[in-house]
């Protein structure tokens, strides 16, 4: 079905299910309507599980990371923000951590050559809406790039889409950010032009 085809809801709400996978996320990930649009949702890692994850690793001392939770609670920024922002740990190493802890890869699509061709797999407005970029293709498969790489959602939407077997790896926000805006500049654009797709069945 062509993505124009989509019922918006499909594209835009993030459902709630009721799998393991789910649950886990849901102890997590933290939902967080887009600045972008009402209707549009991303889930952002919370300070929780960045917590959880780290002392798991043994990335950092446990003193610096409690250090670095109060930190972050007194500037009320994220905790990961914190980490990268002060040094304290490097953007790869601390999202190669997350990564682990989720079971899936850790990507950082900036660092990867990304065929034109490979990007218009994914329709600007879906990409924006559910921060997805895809990196890499064959005729088969699609790698892409998401914050919320245990989206199932968003998988089976992609997969639907492009008509292939998606592989979804984690990304940072950041990463998700320079790479939306260098590929779709024009963010507004495309999150109107989600509001007026079909919501045909």
């Amino acid at each position: 079905m062509p993505i124009d085809n989509y019922p918006l809801s499909i594209i835009s709400y993030q459902c709630t299910l009721a799998s393991p996978t789910e649950v886990k996320r849901s102890t997590w990930y933290a939902p967080m309507v887009d600045v972008q649009s009402a209707d549009s949702f991303a889930y952002m890692l919370t300070d929780a599980f960045v917590e959880q994850a780290l002392r798991a690793a043994q990335l950092l001392p446990d003193t610096t990371i409690t250090a670095a939770v109060t930190a972050a609670q007194q500037e009320h920024r994220a905790l990961h923000e914190h980490l990268i922002a002060k040094k304290i740990a490097t953007e790869p190493a601390l999202f190669g951590v997350l990564a682990t802890a989720l079971g899936v890869p850790y990507v950082d699509p900036r660092t990867q050559t990304i065929l034109p061709a490979t990007l218009e797999l994914i329709p600007a407005a879906l990409a924006v809406a559910r921060r997805v970029i895809a990196y890499e293709a064959t005729p088969t498969t699609i790698a892409v790039a998401m914050e919320d790489p245990d989206d199932l959602e968003t998988i089976e939407l992609l997969r639907r889409a492009t008509g292939r077997e998606v592989t979804a790896a984690l990304a940072s926000p950041a990463a998700l950010d320079d790479l939306l805006r260098r590929y779709h500049p024009d963010m507004e654009t495309a999150v109107a032009e989600l509001a007026q797709l079909s919501i045909q069945p």
